[in-house]
């Protein structure tokens, strides 16, 4: 008898499974989860935060669907500038101020409008007083209300927290 007829065919281990997991792939896991965790909780922060501006850009389409009188431009852009900063002094301005700040964000695109070659050069949004609190309701023209409301519109967009202070 040949001693090699009595060995039989090696018999291989069990492929290695994919549980349980390594330690360091427990590692990655949970570096992964509480990364994913602190995106999204930074990302509804920055959408929460931004949320005064959804409104208010919501408010402008509204503002501009139908006829509004100046007035109702300058209470939005107060309302946006104190929910964006609650102990700002924007809310106490007058309306000429408010309308030279909007001015000064959009570089002289109110100012271009509203100050025609009749105004013989004279920038002087006090003007405005006479609008706002003359004997008839202020009226403002197409071409007037698009720049107004588009200039509203971009200054709720890139406006930043710092400068209403």
């Amino acid at each position: 008898m040949n001693p090699l007829d009595q060995l039989r065919d090696m018999h291989l281990p069990a492929a290695p499974g994919l549980w349980p997991l390594a330690p360091g792939w427990w590692v990655l896991g949970i570096v992964t989860v509480l990364s994913l965790m602190a995106v999204a909780f930074c990302g509804y922060r920055y959408w929460r935060a931004r949320g005064y501006r959804r409104e208010a850009l919501r408010l402008a389409d509204k503002l501009a669907a139908e006829e509004c009188p100046l007035t109702h431009v300058l209470h939005l852009m107060r309302r946006t500038a104190k929910a964006a900063h609650p102990h700002t002094s924007w809310v106490s301005l007058p309306a000429h101020e408010l309308l030279e700040r909007l001015d000064q964000f959009n570089p002289g695109r109110i100012s271009k409008e509203f100050f025609d070659e009749k105004s013989n050069g004279n920038n002087d949004f006090s003007s405005f007083h006479m609008m706002l609190y003359g004997e008839q309701p202020p009226t403002l023209s197409e071409s007037q209300r698009e720049i107004l409301l588009g200039s509203l519109r971009r200054w709720i967009r890139k406006h930043r927290r710092s400068q209403l202070c």
